[in-house]
């Protein structure tokens, strides 16, 4: 009898803590879950940006041979600091907000990179660059399409319908980063590209705002330069724009005989005798070791151009290829 009524009794405590132990716990029959999933009706989706970018004014094709310096070069080279501009239109009905400028250009053999780029914005006058509406120094940029080309994000500039100018400056120390320049283009657009060289350090003639092609050795025959600007605009739509890709494009020569086309990443051969060429854009006269006979002619000297040609006639500069025959070198 005693141990049925101990039994019984543990049979008693036992169910007492299983029951309590299935409540301990246990969430009420109306137990609210935590942090729903929301309704896909009630999600929260982003706004598209309210004037995404599109390209606002293209001239960044035909690009010619030459190209013109605009820079910024550093200590005790300051009276050859030179700035380049060329001209667009915001037509009537629009009003534009200019928030990236393009520009396709060029470093010297073994120059480069700039270590930043000027960027100004003014208004016209008279057919050259006039009131600076913005200046924005020392701004970062990617690199473009191609080696010495630049893509620059600015502040936001708003422009209003009139003809304003676009100037970019590189910023590179000439030792030990040599010179950039900006690609001419081949086809006029409004008015003529505008240079200046305010203390004439290079002898263009040139101190102030001029049309390039006035000023020494301002290749009149490739009046502009090669550019792009983008950003959003309010007012009359904007028409289609239908720029060339910015690519090599060969320049045929010898009516088809062949062509020039600009490549990178050939490698140098580092000499061993020094020319005593030791200045930018210019020539410097040699003797040569041997008598050169060419077609009918012989020659026992010729200029060394510091830009790499060598002339047996000549005494011209410039840092492109050049069809043949030219008369810059007769």
């Amino acid at each position: 009898m005693w141990r049925l009524t101990w039994l019984s009794g543990l049979i008693c405590i036992l169910a007492i803590l299983v029951v309590g132990a299935g409540r301990v716990g246990s969430p009420p029959a109306s137990a609210h879950i935590a942090n729903p999933p929301a309704s896909p009706h009630s999600m929260h989706r982003a706004n598209p940006p309210a004037n995404p970018r599109v390209v606002l004014y293209d001239q960044y094709n035909n690009t010619g041979i030459d190209a013109t310096s605009s820079q910024i070069f550093g200590q005790y080279y300051e009276d050859l600091n030179d700035q380049g501009a060329d001209d667009f239109v915001v037509p009537s009905g629009q009003t534009w907000t200019v928030s990236q400028v393009e520009v396709e250009g060029q470093y010297d053999r073994r120059g480069g990179p700039a270590s930043s780029v000027n960027v100004y914005i003014y208004r016209n006058a008279s057919g050259v660059p006039g009131t600076a509406i913005s200046t924005q120094m020392e701004v970062a940029y990617t690199s473009g399409p191609t080696r010495g080309s630049f893509v620059i994000p600015i502040a936001s500039v708003t422009l209003q319908p009139g003809t304003y100018w676009v100037s970019v400056q590189a910023n590179q120390d000439y030792v030990p980063h040599l010179m950039w320049y900006w690609n001419n283009r081949t086809v006029k657009s409004n008015n003529p590209a505008a240079y200046r060289n305010p203390d004439d350090g290079w002898r263009r003639g040139c101190p102030g705002w001029a049309a390039r092609a006035g000023c020494k050795n301002g290749q009149p025959g490739e009046p502009d330069q090669v550019f792009r600007l983008s950003g959003s605009f309010t007012g009359t739509p904007m028409p289609t724009i239908t720029g060339t890709p910015p690519t090599a494009t060969p320049t045929v020569c010898g009516n088809g005989d062949y062509e020039i086309t600009a490549t990178t990443g050939a490698k140098l051969v580092p000499g061993i005798d020094d020319t005593g060429n030791h200045c930018i854009d210019c020539t410097t006269l040699v003797p040569l070791p041997f008598a050169y006979r060419l077609y009918d002619q012989t020659f026992t000297e010729a200029r060394v151009d510091s830009n790499g040609t060598l002339q047996f006639q000549g005494d011209f500069t410039t840092f492109n290829s050049r069809c043949l025959p030219d008369t810059h070198y007769d």
